[in-house]
């Protein structure tokens, strides 16, 4: 994880894609980039104050240097997809055994039963919460740098481990604070990846498939 003065996460930051090893130019003063978070060989993330680079726009910085920002998707219905009659193929007979699923969204309800095994354990394997934590003066846990891979320097990340202790507590938020207020995230994770619910008459399109959520940070307003 990159070592940041700053929550990146917060409104008052800007952030840019920079390609590394490349000859893009910063417009304005490289004295106020505060950091920059590695993500992979190619490409890292400059942040820098918002009021410093305002106004952004397409005629100062390159197209794809701006992050794209994200919107709610709306979902059909699982019985026009056909996806049911696949459970019940038995040449097919395929429901997400061995496959990770990736949601970025507006997080996830962990507590619900649609996203646990039958045990009672979590099928989640990590959320990374970039909305925490709340007071943006703190300095957030981020994502560590895991398996050679990159970490970042915003935002807090839950692990199954911990998701797991938070479902044996009596207060399971006090454990893993990450909530979905919006309910989108957990909507399109239960069709996508929901358990079977016999008694409920539901099952989502890869019941036995496991979780990777990420509930993204607010948007900043880039072009002006």
């Amino acid at each position: 994880m990159a070592d940041c003065p700053i929550n990146s996460a917060s409104e008052t930051i800007a952030d840019f894609i920079y390609r590394n090893g490349s000859q893009q130019q910063f417009p304005g003063n490289s004295e106020d980039i505060l950091c920059m978070d590695f993500v992979s060989t190619d490409f890292s993330i400059i942040y820098t104050p918002l009021d410093a680079v305002e106004p952004i726009s397409l005629s100062k910085f390159t197209y794809y240097s701006i992050p794209g920002l994200y919107t709610l998707l709306d979902s059909s219905s699982m019985d026009a997809s056909g996806i049911l009659a696949t459970h019940a193929s038995p040449a097919l007979s395929n429901q997400g055994r061995g496959v990770i699923i990736g949601i970025i969204d507006t997080g996830i309800d962990y507590t619900n039963p649609l996203f646990r095994n039958q045990d009672g354990t979590t099928r989640i394997l990590s959320i990374w919460d970039q909305s925490l934590p709340e007071d943006k003066s703190l300095l957030p846990a981020g994502v560590p740098n895991r398996y050679n891979a990159s970490g970042a320097s915003y935002g807090t990340e839950y692990t199954q481990e911990q998701i797991n202790e938070a479902l044996e507590s009596d207060n399971p938020f006090a454990v893993v604070p990450s909530t979905d207020t919006n309910g989108h995230g957990t909507f399109l994770a239960g069709i996508a990846a929901g358990g079977i619910l016999p008694n409920q008459d539901f099952t989502g399109a890869a019941p036995e498939c496991e979780l990777v959520i990420v509930k993204l940070k607010p948007a900043k307003q880039y072009l002006r």
